[in-house]
């Protein structure tokens, strides 16, 4: 993984910097902690912020 990357990974997923949604049970987290640039490097590497994707074991791993 990209250094610069997992730099901006660890800003952003600080404990620090989320807030927990307790309709939904899940940490949120601010993007506005991140510089213009951060956010650059997100989107070139394709990683939304906060984008909630919900998996079910029948979904996914039943046979």
């Amino acid at each position: 993984m990209d250094k610069k990357l997992m730099k901006v990974l660890k800003k952003l997923y600080h404990h620090s910097n989320g807030t927990y949604d307790t309709e939904r049970e899940l940490i949120l987290y601010r993007e506005e902690a991140l510089t213009k640039r951060e956010l650059e490097l997100l989107q070139e590497h394709s990683w939304p912020v906060n984008e909630v994707v919900y998996i079910t074991y029948d979904a996914h791993f039943r046979n």
